[in-house]
């Protein structure tokens, strides 16, 4: 084999390394990206579920108690209560007694958090829980005094998430 063949058999070797080199890369990446997407699908609905269950739960545990003590008739409960009756800001979060999944009205679930393991993940997600008074009329804006509109942040976060994922609803009263 002459100088030339050897040098055209090493540029060619070299040639098919990095193409080698490149279908390995981009087959990490797709496998990478499809597993981002299969924890998003999956933090984005278990961030829905405990949205909906926080849904179901009363504005605020003045309400709560009102209703309790008029025997669940809610419009007897809710006459003469205005956003001044409510917690306060500070006061978000549970009561003392209070405790996950017992909780019994949406602030409760403010600096709540926990980690959960799904079927079709191999990581566990942590998920972690705000919520706030917010200006009914920009929800963006957090208010420092009580108001009718309570928004409820719900971040998730796992190990191969580039960005935790926010999912944010505000409920009005």
């Amino acid at each position: 084999m002459s100088t030339g063949q050897t040098l055209l058999t090493i540029g060619a070797l070299a040639l098919l390394t990095l193409l080698a080199l490149n279908a390995h890369r981009a087959i990490y990446f797709a496998n990478a990206s499809q597993m981002e997407t299969r924890i998003l699908v999956v933090a984005t609905g278990e961030a829905e579920n405990i949205l909906q269950g926080i849904e179901k739960k009363w504005f605020d545990q003045l309400i709560a108690n009102k209703v309790a003590e008029n025997n669940g008739s809610i419009k007897e409960a809710t006459k003469g209560i205005v956003p001044g009756d409510f917690t306060s800001p500070s006061g978000l979060g549970p009561d003392s007694g209070e405790y996950y999944p017992h909780f019994n009205d949406i602030d409760d679930y403010h600096g709540w958090s926990t980690t959960i393991s799904n079927a079709l993940l191999i990581e566990p997600l942590e998920v972690s829980v705000t919520v706030v008074y917010v200006d009914p009329d920009q929800p963006t804006q957090t208010s420092l005094v009580q108001t009718t509109a309570k928004r409820v942040d719900i971040t998730v976060n796992a190990i191969n998430m580039h960005h935790p994922l926010i999912i944010s609803r505000v409920i009005y009263y």
